[in-house]
């Protein structure tokens, strides 16, 4: 996620995203998820306490990892991880989204995926050697 966004995030929920151990491991398309589960998350009784300790893309979809296992904040941030699997990770659309890739699954919108086969740049991790 471009550094804004995490800063973004980071000042508006401070103790939620505090102690984040490699800040935010996904692509700008699920920011919209991720502040909406935030916003979700502190509204709850241990808002006050809840710690997000890792935030990645696995498997292609969203995967968030806390300090606490409740089971309300668990159903909250199970929903959330299954809204991102049809999203497109990096324009944020939910038309024509397909998990699509090989040995790095993603899930992307159709133009995202046309535009990624052209520049591996497009997105947040390395692209493959050659």
């Amino acid at each position: 996620m471009q550094k804004d966004l995490a800063i973004k995030l980071k000042e508006e929920f401070p103790i939620l995203f505090g102690n984040l151990i490699y800040n935010f491991e996904c692509c700008d398309g699920w920011y919209d998820i991720i502040y909406r589960m935030a916003k979700e998350l502190v509204a709850t009784s241990e808002g006050d306490r809840l710690q997000v300790v890792q935030l990645k893309e696995k498997f292609a979809t969203l995967r968030v990892y806390t300090n606490n296992y409740s089971s309300e904040v668990n159903t909250i941030i199970k929903k959330y991880e299954e809204e991102s699997s049809h999203t497109c990770e990096i324009c944020g659309t939910k038309e024509n989204v397909e998990i699509k890739g090989n040995a790095w699954i993603r899930t992307l919108c159709t133009s995202c995926h046309l535009a990624r086969e052209k520049d591996y740049s497009l997105g947040w991790h390395e692209p493959p050697e050659k």
